[in-house]
């Protein structure tokens, strides 16, 4: 059962990574992809990668552009990812904001010590 693996301490002694690898019955069977999303094609069969690793050796942006080169929609992925990013660059501050913000948290930090 997958939740039996994922609540399963790992032991940090062995490796810091664990992998399964499932494959089943044809597309759609696991109830995982709707019934509407299958092609149709009968022959296709249905895999699941389960995948946890400790914190150290990624963290969840880095897994999931790992993760989303191994799927179907790796280019539609990441053109939104890509998307993401951009419009996140363009949400610039004015820089006197960026440096009232300096100014106050470092103020406020070297109060807080």
């Amino acid at each position: 059962l997958i939740s039996d693996a994922l609540l399963r301490p790992m032991d940090l002694s062995k490796s810091l990574w664990q992998a399964w690898v499932a494959t089943g019955g044809f597309i759609g069977q696991s109830g995982s992809i709707p019934a509407s999303q299958t092609r149709g094609s009968s022959d296709q069969v249905e895999s699941l990668l389960l995948f946890r690793a400790h914190h150290c050796m990624a963290d969840g942006v880095s897994l999931g552009a790992i993760f989303g080169d191994l799927m179907d929609e790796g280019e539609q992925f990441r053109a939104k990812v890509e998307a993401g990013v951009k419009a996140f660059r363009k949400r610039k501050k004015a820089w006197w904001k960026r440096i009232l913000i300096f100014f106050y948290y470092w103020c406020w930090g070297s109060i807080r010590a």
